[in-house]
């Protein structure tokens, strides 16, 4: 029984809510009975134990008091498991999810999402911070407005602390008085102007929790490494109406810790990291199919990986850049693969014609799509090559098994 901490937390809310604290952590009307938190922290945590507590006490003390804080552990091999349990023992807001093994940040945000009682969700990656009153601002304007999304800034942080700009493409949008249509978004991710992420956003956890439920099965045949934004933001836009942009600065963000030194270093990574850019490409384009939708889902994912990929693969060597552009090429409908053979023509003439030479032998080249020719002349557009670029994932991917939304203290 908490009820020492049921005490302090009612004094703490009471002016500030009206309400009183349960001793299991939720917040009580003075009727007695429970209220669901107004938002859901979420973060996703693996190998984070240098700056994991920065993290949980950035959310711990926002001015919104009547908050939870969803923690789902991805088997971190360092001591993040025991600050999390640590935190969980003094707070009765945050709960604690351990996956076992790592399974990937989109699996562990699909759980955390099905685990969430708040109204809105929050995202906070364990080696980021959120300035104190963020919550209760953005919480305000998505009630005032009525929007399912609410777009604020954030700082970025070089990993020594240092700060070097803001997030541009957030400074781009000036605040709405009212909603837009969340269609407008995918535009704006295609001209640069804002980033297909899931975290400087407050989303309305019932639209989050439509898409998880919809995900969850392809969430266990995906162990995806990168790139998992790219996913999340496409099916979070599909469940998800309005939105609206706020000026407030929400948060610091630290730059990727290392991921410039393993690109340079570590072909394996380099080649997991076009993998799955390929496998997030393909699991958006065909959900769709809307010759029109399909469209705009190709030139968004285009504007915010290909150039970057194809000069990875150039890079990988003749093999494994055979590999990783057969991946590639394939995640994208036939009608829409000449594009991306000429770029790599231009980047690197020898790998493309190895490719043509190894797919006229197969004669699998622009052909062989995964169901037999559509009569629909509307779906011809949306027919995809062969899977085998999947068997390529899949030595590389571990399937987790059947997991479950409970949550695990």
């Amino acid at each position: 029984m908490r009820l020492g901490k049921a005490i302090v937390s009612a004094i703490a809310l009471a002016s500030y809510f009206s309400v009183f604290a349960s001793e299991d952590g939720t917040v009580a009307d003075q009727g007695g009975g429970a209220c669901p938190p107004q938002v859901s922290i979420c973060m996703p945590v693996y190998g984070g134990e240098p700056y994991l507590a920065a993290a949980l006490d950035s959310a711990l003390t926002q001015t919104l008091q009547n908050i939870e804080v969803i923690c789902v552990d991805d088997g971190s091999r360092d001591g993040s498991l025991a600050i999390l349990r640590s935190y969980a023992a003094k707070d009765p807001r945050i709960t604690v999810l351990e996956n076992g093994i790592n399974r990937g940040t989109h699996y562990s945000r699909m759980r955390a999402i099905l685990a969430a009682k708040g109204d809105f969700i929050l995202w906070l990656d364990s080696d980021d911070e959120l300035y104190p009153d963020i919550a209760e601002k953005v919480l305000a304007k998505a009630n005032a407005t009525g929007a399912d999304i609410v777009l604020y800034s954030v700082k970025f942080f070089n990993p020594k602390g240092e700060e070097t700009r803001f997030c541009w493409w957030k400074m781009s949008l000036k605040e709405t008085d009212g909603v837009r249509d969340s269609d407008e978004l995918i535009e704006q991710v295609t001209m640069g102007r804002i980033s297909p992420d899931c975290w400087s956003k407050l989303w309305r956890a019932s639209c989050l929790r439509k898409m998880a439920e919809g995900l969850g099965p392809f969430s266990e045949a995906s162990h995806i490494v990168k790139h998992e934004d790219n996913l999340f933001f496409w099916f979070a836009l599909k469940n998800s109406r309005t939105y609206a942009v706020s000026s407030l600065v929400g948060g610091k963000i630290m730059g990727y810790r290392g991921l410039g030194a393993r690109m340079k270093t570590e072909p394996t990574f380099r080649k997991r990291w076009v993998l799955d850019a390929a496998q997030v490409q393909r699991k958006i384009l065909s959900s769709e199919e809307d010759p029109a939708r399909l469209g705009r889902a190709r030139k968004m994912l285009k504007s915010q990986f290909e150039k970057h990929v194809l000069k990875i693969i150039a890079s990988l060597g003749e093999k494994d850049g055979l590999e990783a552009f057969s991946a590639y090429i394939s995640s994208v409908p036939v009608p829409m693969q000449g594009e991306i053979l000429s770029a790599m023509k231009r980047l690197s003439p020898k790998l493309a014609a190895h490719y043509q030479r190894a797919q006229t032998t197969k004669g699998t080249i622009f052909g062989n799509s995964d169901t037999p020719p559509s009569t629909d002349p509307k779906k011809k557009n949306c027919e995809f090559l062969s899977p085998r670029p999947e068997k390529i994932l899949a030595r590389l991917e571990e399937v987790p098994p059947s997991w479950t939304a409970e949550p695990e203290r």
